[in-house]
Formats: C-alpha cells, sequence, structure tokens
C-alpha cells in the first residue's frame, strides 16, 4: 500500500478539479507532468500541469491519503516515487524525525514552490478579462475588513479604557494587507484585525490592570516578542506540517465558532446602544443593523436566482456589501427625526497618529523584568491560537470549491505572521492575524462565475474552465438554455486585491477620510452597531513623547 502524501492537509479544490481527468502511467509522468514543474510548500512537487494530468489512481494516492471530515493534500505528486523523494520530498510515513524537524525545510520549498508564479500572481490582476473581479473583490473585501474591525474596537476601546483608537485598529488591519500580498506565498489569504484578538486583548488587560505599576502596553509589546519568537520557531522546524489534520468538520466549526462571536458582540454592542443613547436611538441602531443585514443576505441571493440578465445578477451579487453599506449610512442622515434620534459617532482624532495621548512606539525596556518572565506564557498561547486560527484561515481561502491551482506555503506565512506581530507590539497595536470569515469571502470573490447545464456533474460546485469550455462547442445553445446551475470555473489568484484592500485602509485614516468620520461610523451602526467611545483615556506615562491631539 503507498504511503500517504508528505505534508499538511490542504482541502484544495485541485484534486478535485482535475482528478477526474486520465490517469497518467503507473511508472512514468506524463508528458504534461514533466512541464512547469515546481515545489510544493512541504518539500514535495505541485504543478498546475501535474494536476491537471495525474489523479487519484496514482499509485502514489490510495485510502490511506482520505482522512475523515476532509481530504489529504490535493496537489498529486509525480507517479513515481522515487523521482519524488528525489527532489527533496519524502512521504510522510517515511519521515525521520531530523528531516521532518530540519531547520528551513518547509520554508524553503514554500519559496522556491511559488517563485516562479510570483510575477504572474502580478500580472494576473491587471490583465483586462480580471479587471472586474479584481475590482470587486477589492471593493467587497474592504468593506468586509473594514466594519467588523471597527465594531471591535468600539468594544474592545471601552473595555480597555481607550488603550486602542480608530487609528490603531486602522493600522493593525492595513499592515498585513500591504504586506502579505507582498511578501506571502499564499496571497489568497486575509490577514487582519479579528474578533478573538479583541477578546484576547481585553482579557489581558483584565489581569494586568489588577497591578499597580504595569504599564499595560508594555506588557503588550513584550508578549508579542515573545509571541513573535514562537512564531519563528514553529515555522523554521516545520511545526505547520501537523495542520494535514485539520479536516473539514474542524475547519468549519471554527467557522461557527467565530461567527456566534460576531452575533454575540452585535447583540451585546446593541444593547450598549440603549445605555449611551435615548431609546428611540437604541431601537434605530436595532433597525439599521437588522436592515443592513437582510439587505445584504437578499441582494447578494441574486446571483443564484434563476431569472434576470446573468451579468446583472453577478454585478449585485458582487457590490451587496458596499450597497447596503452607503444605502443605510446615507439613511442614517436624513434629517428630521433620524438625525435627532441620538445615533453615536465615531471619535475622530488625528490622521495618522495614536488615538491616545503617546508616541506610536513603545519604550518596553521599561517594564520590569517580572513582568517580562510573566508575559512568556501569553505569548506561548497567543501564538497557538493564531497558529491554529492562520492556518484554519488559509485553508479555507483554498477549500475544494475554489479552484486554486498554484501552490499554497503555511511555513513561510507563518514566519511572516510573526514579523507582523512583533511590529504590533512596538506600534502598540492589537495583532493582526487570518481572517476566517473574510479568508473564503475573497476566494469566493475572486470567483469566475458561468452557467451551466443542470444536469452537468459539478463537484464542489466547481467545473474546470477547460471543461466548461468544451460543454459550450458541444451544445452552442447555452445561452437559450432555461434549466441551467452557475459553477465556479477559475478563480483570479492574483495579488493586487489584498494589496488594494490594504492601500484604502490606509486612505482611511487620511485627513479628508477623517473629515468623513460620522460617516464611518454609521457604517458600523449598521455592521455592528456601537457604543460611543467617549470614555476618558487613561495618561500614558510616556505621553509627554508623544504630539498633541488636532
Amino acid at each position: 500500500m503507498a504511503a500517504p502524501i508528505d505534508g499538511p492537509v490542504h482541502m484544495y479544490p485541485t484534486s478535485e478539479v482535475n482528478r477526474e481527468k486520465a490517469a497518467a502511467p503507473n511508472d512514468a509522468p506524463s508528458p504534461e507532468a514533466g512541464a512547469s514543474e515546481s515545489v510544493r510548500s512541504d518539500g514535495g512537487l505541485r504543478s498546475r500541469k501535474a494536476n491537471a494530468a495525474l489523479s487519484s489512481k496514482s499509485p502514489m494516492r490510495d485510502a490511506d491519503d482520505e482522512l475523515e471530515g476532509g481530504t489529504a493534500y490535493d496537489g498529486t505528486p509525480p507517479a513515481s516515487e522515487a523521482q519524488f523523494a528525489g527532489k527533496g520530498g519524502t512521504p510522510w510515513s517515511q519521515r525521520s524525525f531530523a528531516y521532518q524537524f530540519m531547520p528551513f525545510r518547509g520554508m524553503y520549498y514554500d519559496v522556491v514552490g511559488r517563485m516562479p508564479y510570483y510575477v504572474d500572481d502580478w500580472v494576473e490582476g491587471f490583465r483586462p478579462k480580471n479587471l472586474y473581479r479584481v475590482v470587486a473583490a477589492s471593493l467587497r473585501m474592504y468593506f468586509i475588513n473594514l466594519l467588523p474591525a471597527l465594531a471591535y474596537l468600539l468594544d474592545l476601546n471601552h473595555r480597555t479604557n481607550g488603550a486602542y483608537g480608530v487609528n490603531e485598529v486602522l493600522l493593525a488591519t492595513a499592515l498585513p494587507a500591504v504586506v502579505f500580498p507582498i511578501f506571502s506565498v499564499q496571497p489568497l489569504t486575509i490577514v487582519g484585525f479579528t474578533g478573538l484578538v479583541s477578546l484576547v486583548s481585553y482579557t489581558h488587560y483584565d489581569i494586568v490592570e489588577r497591578y499597580e505599576g504595569v504599564d499595560y502596553l508594555q506588557f503588550q509589546c513584550w508578549m508579542f516578542i515573545w509571541a513573535a519568537v514562537f512564531h519563528f520557531i514553529f515555522a523554521i522546524f516545520n511545526i505547520s506540517d501537523y495542520t494535514r489534520y485539520i479536516t473539514d468538520m474542524t475547519s468549519e466549526t471554527f467557522g461557527f465558532y467565530v461567527a456566534i462571536i460576531y452575533i454575540t458582540k452585535g447583540v451585546e454592542l446593541l444593547v450598549f446602544e440603549f445605555e449611551d443613547s435615548t431609546t428611540a436611538g437604541g431601537w434605530l441602531a436595532v433597525t439599521i443593523a437588522m436592515l443592513f443585514a437582510l439587505t445584504v443576505y437578499f441582494v447578494q441571493r441574486t446571483g443564484s436566482l434563476p431569472f434576470g440578465p446573468f451579468w446583472l445578477r453577478k454585478l449585485l451579487s458582487d457590490y451587496a456589501f458596499a450597497f447596503a453599506a452607503i444605502w443605510w449610512t446615507g439613511f442614517s442622515h436624513i434629517p428630521g427625526e433620524i438625525t435627532s434620534a441620538g445615533l453615536r459617532f465615531l471619535p475622530i482624532t488625528r490622521s495618522f497618529f495614536p488615538s491616545t495621548y503617546r508616541s506610536w512606539f513603545i519604550p518596553f525596556w521599561e517594564l520590569q523584568g517580572l513582568w517580562i518572565a510573566a508575559s512568556i506564557p501569553f505569548g506561548f498561547l497567543l501564538m497557538l491560537l493564531f497558529y491554529f486560527d492562520h492556518n484554519v484561515s488559509s485553508l479555507m481561502a483554498q477549500a475544494r470549491q475554489y479552484p486554486v491551482t498554484k501552490p499554497a506555503g503555511f511555513h513561510w506565512d507563518f514566519f511572516l505572521l510573526g514579523i507582523t506581530t512583533l511590529v504590533s507590539g512596538f506600534l502598540g497595536l492589537p495583532a493582526p492575524n487570518g481572517l476566517v470569515p473574510q479568508a473564503p469571502v475573497h476566494s469566493e470573490s475572486l470567483s469566475v462565475l458561468n452557467r451551466i447545464d443542470v444536469d452537468h456533474d459539478a463537484k464542489e460546485g466547481v467545473v474546470p474552465y477547460e471543461e466548461y469550455e468544451d460543454w459550450k462547442k458541444r451544445t452552442r445553445e447555452e445561452s437559450k438554455r432555461v434549466e441551467h446551475k452557475v459553477v465556479r470555473t477559475s478563480i483570479v489568484e492574483q495579488r493586487l486585491s489584498h494589496l488594494a484592500i490594504g492601500l484604502l485602509t490606509v486612505g482611511t485614516m487620511t485627513p479628508a477620510a477623517c473629515r468623513a468620520g460620522p460617516h464611518a461610523a454609521r457604517l458600523v451602526c449598521g455592521r455592528l452597531p456601537g457604543r460611543r467611545m467617549g470614555q476618558p483615556r487613561r495618561q500614558w506615562r510616556y505621553a509627554q513623547d508623544a504630539l498633541p491631539l488636532a
């Protein structure tokens, strides 16, 4: 019986899409498999053409590859095990302890495997046929990234006595959205400020604030320093290989948990609205929140309806979130009874400066040695959270229903996440990490949708583009058919949309955006309405180094 596939479980659609094609000969790879060969993220081989030429009947794939609740790594290796091992990859069951924990092995193969596609990642975003998808995904993800971040900020600001403000959260969202598109291996994974980080941050704040003479941001900086060190250790010694045991059920359960946090926090912030505002303002916030959610749901549903022009349905589905945010923002500013109801606004401070009376750089060296040591277990626990959260986000961005063809890189990306965690600590920002809700939505936004015969076999809603073109040539009457279904035929794998999200977020910190502060606040009320962040701010000991607020 053949050995299981080397490396972590990747719930890619690649083999789900391509394994239906003819299997390669048992002893040698096909001519296509020998072309454009690249190295996989975990030391195996990965090739777009090889994926199309090889199938699940390869001697390297059998029942041992399948795990309960998910599918093993879908990047099909070469048919020859000798060739597979000769390229630096070793089957999982044949790995020695020294090979498994060989320093930098995974990071090396991550970079080498993706490097041949790096230029193409940028070119793909600028191709005329892909521009619409890139622009639509960028705008959609900008709003989906921004509004939850600001909503969680409302709660975090209140619970930490003003330690974090709008600019801190915007920078924590923009920093990884600029760094990861340029330097990461897998640019589809959205990284930013999430609800789990908000929960962890105010929990740590409650612990630290019980003791006098301890500055929370200095303690957080040391916690992030230790977390970054553990990130580096895990990445260097290939611990991300063990994500091969993460299954569909694991990912979906974790996504369900995050969704529950979104709902509970939204309800909690709506309750706060009654405390900080009038009764009319509280009920107006509830009404806007419910109408916003229903508007997004029903407008987005038009994309799957069987009637109406297909291009119009796709347009409405792509811009449903942006449309609803802008519409209900304008609604909340209608003069008269609505504006006088007492809805809350986000406090806007000086552009590109901290929201509190401090400098950007945290003097972490002033913290007592006892608390530096005490921050070590906190940093380790934070790394464990990010290890699971970020890797699950990356897996969900490349799930089977998305026809991803380019290799991933879990080791390198986790190392890069350690760097952004370290920088966030120095700047006094909440640490960014992979976003479970946003990552698969990003992939969904970049998916190319087409209509096909309702009886056509489409596993996980995916039909390879070549197969779709063959079907069109056979029927030649696809546009006249009444019964059809919408399937994904490809995905625009590029780096431009993720970078555009980061640049748009940076633009939100500009003076022009600050003057539009009340409008930004209404976006939050439409998403997860929250309370005013007007509590007295803590006077940090190093406030004399900061510039005054405008």
